[in-house]
């Protein structure tokens, strides 16, 4: 599938040895004009990225000056949000908070009306002016409790638990035509006004008062063939286009010109356990529960909850400003979720400029997750190995080829050389100390000897100790030897993740970044010398005691045995990409002849067609599927036989079909790229997957902290089916895809997004490459169209 124009001119290559073209561009062009078909699909319609909302959550505590953390409720007047406190008015104005009130009783409610805020201190009901001047309202009997206020220009109604009142010449008076009608439950919850209308949610239902003719109407939403006697309404708000909205925990309704509309979790509603509600300016709809936030917009509903987007999950109050940041009030504070401006240009500038600051690991600058003292403190880090930062680093890499390949910038160009010394140098730094693998062998990753000794926790007593519950664990000794030079440690045991990152990073970096001769070579060396030790060691990584690694194997006698069964498909793809990439950047042809001796002789032709073990969507080890994507990466952009290449394409759509409802814009980039139609797959690469790896491109949070998400209570969700082992706790929406981004956590794309209760107390911070690499990858390959020229970064 082409939509980038300058490809589809390029003419049929009709040369064998791919090492020959120059430009990337034309390597994959010419293998898909091999994979003829007798029509051309059609070409899908690239996302055009502009300006968006980014949603970003700023938690307001004591350090930010409130006087207490229970918020008991909030509002707006003016550019001013006010915050009832235990221990007074607190106001935000200029970026600051201040006491403007202070009481004896904490402020139970408040809101604003007639350019004041008006607010309830113990059995007294108070207005503050913009001055400061605070005014004595009118005092509430002893018998009334105060639920809500509403103001309007011509009334003050007062929501109590003995039904709605009126101040009528300083006195509450009750509002018989509304209170006549909560026969079923008079405590009020909420209160709206439009025009002439108020709306009040009640536990007997909802009313709106016509306060022009003084009448009332108890409302039985209906639509289509679905009518409810609404119980226990929690919330109401208007829209500023006149549409009234409720909540309860029947649901949500809209009524507007066009009738009812009812919203139950079938329809996308995530939770029903309301606490109260707000409009927007622009029409979108804030819900508070008692477990978390929703909004409503267009016809998107979003949760929000955990500390990501909540300092406490119950929402006691909601206000919206004109400009769209939503403010909460809750026990722990105040939260604002601010609707920033944002463009996917500058969150991905945003990523780079952090990694740069905390990501990068010792001087080669390997990039991986970091440690916060503090749940959510940016102020004191610390980085860490993992057993995959080799991987890590690649794709981190890849991802400013890619933004160099559009940019042309310097600092991407300094990045991509940056990190492929990094990664090179796993391949150097185990030759020539006292525990030396064969040469050519990578290492996981690396360890400063100044710091602490890895060995005395990864020792041979832990070992024997894993693989009392994990069989194929190896025991090797020592698993961090040190380096010819003294300076380091280095992790032994690589597996084929580490690989898979390595050989899509150096292909890329060879077709884009490296310019010059003395360059090329670089990466031709590194990738010679690490595909000779597999070619001499029976296609495996052979480690310092001789033996193979655990997961990096990839023979014949391994995999089309009953050693590594479950792993036959995918180590079959993966060795065949690196041969294939290697030939591309050699040159060498012992690499194409280990490569076609493996697919015609040892069936791995046969192999790549089940290339996951699984059991259908949902199931499966998920941290397989972004290493099988970037081995399907480099073989189609270097393989151009037709049989091969239709081959490959079958296994990548079975493998798709697997992956299409985990919205993820890696590995849809990588399908829309390559695929070409199949028989009984589909006609052309469905316009969907670009319009959900750019909403999760849009969505993905700026915030990289890891926080605890629960959603496994969720209206909306539906139980992954038992088709899938250990499904317990795993499911999707009712649309059949994956919660979106915002919604759950994500480090890397090795996560399992079915998985929808997610731990983490703050204490540890993400990298951003989960959106760097398919973001310049998008663009590179046309499926973002920048509506303006990408900078340089």
């Amino acid at each position: 599938m082409k939509i980038c124009a300058r490809y589809l001119t390029l003419f049929v290559c009709l040369l064998g040895n791919c090492a020959g073209f120059r430009d990337r561009g034309q390597l994959i062009a010419a293998g898909r004009e091999s994979l003829a078909e007798s029509t051309a699909p059609p070409e899908v319609t690239p996302a055009e990225s502009g300006e968006y909302t980014q949603q970003v959550h700023v938690g307001h505590s004591l350090a930010q000056g409130l006087p207490s953390v229970q918020i008991n409720s909030i509002a707006i007047a003016g550019d001013a949000v006010f915050a009832a406190t235990q221990s007074g008015l607190a106001c935000f104005r200029d970026g600051a908070w201040n006491v403007v009130a202070k009481i004896t009783s904490p402020i139970s409610r408040l809101t604003s009306g007639r350019g004041r805020i008006w607010y309830v201190e113990g059995s007294s009901v108070y207005s503050h002016t913009q001055d400061a001047a605070v005014k004595l309202e009118f005092h509430v009997p002893a018998s009334l409790s105060v639920h809500c206020l509403l103001v309007t220009d011509d009334n003050v109604f007062v929501g109590t638990n003995a039904g709605l009142y009126e101040l009528a010449s300083g006195q509450l008076q009750p509002v018989g035509a509304v209170n006549q009608e909560l026969t079923d439950g008079p405590a009020i919850r909420q209160l709206a006004g439009h025009g002439l209308e108020i709306a009040v949610a009640a536990a007997g239902g909802l009313v709106t008062l016509d306060t022009k003719s003084d009448t009332a109407r108890l409302l039985a939403p209906r639509a289509s063939q679905v009518g409810w006697a609404l119980q226990d309404v929690r919330g109401v708000a208007y829209t500023p286009s006149g549409a009234l909205w409720f909540a309860s925990p029947q649901g949500v309704g809209k009524r507007s010109h066009d009738g009812w509309q009812l919203y139950t979790g079938y329809e996308g509603l995530p939770w029903n356990d309301f606490t109260c509600m707000a409009a927007g300016a622009s029409g979108e709809v804030w819900f508070g529960t008692k477990l978390g936030a929703i909004r409503f917009a267009g016809d998107t509903w979003e949760y929000r909850q955990g500390k990501r987007w909540l300092l406490d999950d119950h929402v006691n109050a909601i206000a919206v400003s004109d400009k769209g940041d939503a403010w909460f009030a809750t026990p722990a504070g105040v939260s604002c979720i601010e609707a920033r401006t944002m463009t996917l240009q500058r969150k991905a500038a945003m990523f780079n400029e952090d990694i740069d600051r905390f990501h990068k690991r010792t001087e080669y600058g390997y990039v991986d997750a970091v440690s916060l003292k503090q749940p959510g403190d940016l102020t004191e880090w610390t980085q860490h190995d993992s057993d995959n930062d080799g991987l890590w680093t690649s794709m981190y890499g890849a991802a400013q080829c890619f933004e160099y390949a559009v940019t042309h910038s310097a600092a991407s160009k300094k990045r991509a050389d940056a990190a492929f010394r990094a990664v090179a140098f796993l391949s150097e730094v185990p030759q020539g100390g006292k525990e030396s693998p064969p040469h050519g062998f990578p290492a996981r990753t690396i360890l400063p000897v100044s710091g602490r000794n890895p060995n005395l926790h990864d020792n041979p007593d832990h070992d024997r100790r894993r693989q009392m519950f994990d069989p194929l664990w190896k025991v090797i000794t020592p698993r961090w030897p040190v380096s010819a030079d003294g300076q380091w440690y280095w992790k032994t045991d690589t597996s084929s993740d580490e690989l898979d990152g390595h050989y899509f990073f150096y292909a890329v970096y060879y077709d884009l970044v490296a310019e010059t001769d003395q360059e090329k070579e670089r990466v031709r060396e590194v990738v010679d010398r690490i595909t000779t030790h597999l070619l001499e060691h029976n296609y495996a990584l052979i480690d310092h005691d001789g033996l193979p690694t655990r997961w990096g194997q990839f023979a014949p006698d391994v995999l089309n045995t009953d050693h590594l069964t479950d792993c036959r498909g995918l180590n079959s793809v993966s060795i065949l990409s690196y041969l294939k990439a290697a030939q591309h950047i050699t040159g060498n042809e012992k690499y194409d002849v280990a490569y076609r001796k493996l697919l015609h002789e040892h069936n791995y032709f046969t192999n790549v067609l089940v290339p996951k073990n699984q059991n259908g969507p949902g199931s499966g080890n998920q941290s397989d599927d972004e290493m099988a994507f970037m081995c399907y990466y480099n073989l189609f952009s270097y393989e151009h036989d037709p049989a091969l290449r239709k081959q490959y394409m079958r296994s990548m759509a079975r493998y798709f079909a697997q992956e299409q409802s985990e919205i993820c814009p890696l590995f849809n980039f990588i399908f829309a790229e390559f695929y070409e139609p199949l028989r009984h797959y589909w006609p052309a690469v469905p316009q969907e997957i670009i319009v959900d790896a750019f909403d999760t491109l849009q969505r993905f949070p700026v915030d990289r902290v890891r926080w605890g998400h629960k959603n496994s209570h969720r209206l909306d969700i539906i139980p992954l089916g038992k088709h899938v082992v250990e499904s317990e706790g795993k499911g999707y929406r009712r649309n059949g895809k994956v919660l979106p981004i915002d919604e759950r956590f994500v480090n890397h794309w090795n996560h399992d997004p079915w998985r929808l209760d997610e731990g983490g107390g703050g204490t540890e911070m993400a990298d951003g490459v989960a959106f760097l690499l398919p973001y310049w990858m998008g663009v590179y390959h046309g499926f973002v169209k920048e509506m303006s020229s990408p900078a340089a970064q």
